[in-house]
């Protein structure tokens, strides 16, 4: 489960270095574990199990500190101070997740108090509440029919009392260009722009043709 955001501003506690441009996301602990993102330094198993506890990119990390030797050291998100228990190998560029830090999703339930949107920062994995996370699952490899997967998260829903919404399944490796409605807008327009650049190379091939030719009549009739 994540909650994330672009173009956010992380900094010293002394706010003399600021970065901002940054992709990073509220998530429970399993998340590091669950995805297997390599760790330059901090143990996997508990640098999100602590409310303060930050792990961050190794090269937000020079950016900030100028070195990624930063475990322990302090960073300011949101108006919240945190200290560094891990430090993430740069992620590969072809990833759909793209990320520069990790908070725990206990300081997200703080913030959301804080700013009086829950009474309780437990009501955050208590049912369903009026925020969008990104939700993964990892399916044992046995299971075929993935339709009586979506059905029992489904009734456990309209269990709770919420008949508005519903839960879909989505491959992560559709996850670049499908969107997690199904929408395949981005894919369309990825096809689109190939078939233009298809049809632009066919006509330069033509007009090189037609001004080869040309060149050949010309030079016959000298």
């Amino acid at each position: 489960r994540m909650r994330s955001w672009d173009n956010q501003l992380v900094s010293t506690p002394d706010k003399k270095t600021i970065i901002d441009g940054n992709h990073i996301a509220y998530t429970d602990p399993e998340l590091l574990r669950f995805f297997g993102f390599k760790l330059l330094q901090g143990d996997r198993q508990r640098c999100l199990s602590d409310i303060n506890g930050a792990v961050v990119s190794s090269r937000l990390a020079m950016e900030l500190f100028g070195t990624d030797q930063v475990l322990g050291k302090e960073i300011r998100y949101f108006s919240d101070s945190y200290h560094i228990t891990a430090v993430m190998a740069p992620i590969p560029s072809n990833s759909t997740l793209q990320y520069q830090a990790f908070f725990p999703m206990k300081a997200f339930g703080r913030r959301l108090v804080r700013e009086g949107r829950l009474d309780n920062a437990a009501e955050l994995d208590q049912g369903t509440i009026s925020i969008a996370f990104d939700d993964y699952l990892l399916l044992d490899p046995s299971v075929k029919n993935k339709v009586a997967v979506v059905s029992g998260l489904n009734d456990n829903l309209r269990a709770e009392g919420n008949h508005s919404m519903t839960f879909s399944l989505q491959a992560l490796a559709d996850l670049h260009l499908t969107g997690p409605d199904g929408s395949r807008s981005e894919l369309h327009m990825v096809l689109l722009l190939l078939a233009v650049a298809i049809l632009v190379l066919i006509v330069a091939a033509i007009n090189y043709m037609n001004l080869t030719t040309a060149r050949s009549l010309t030079r016959l009739k000298e």
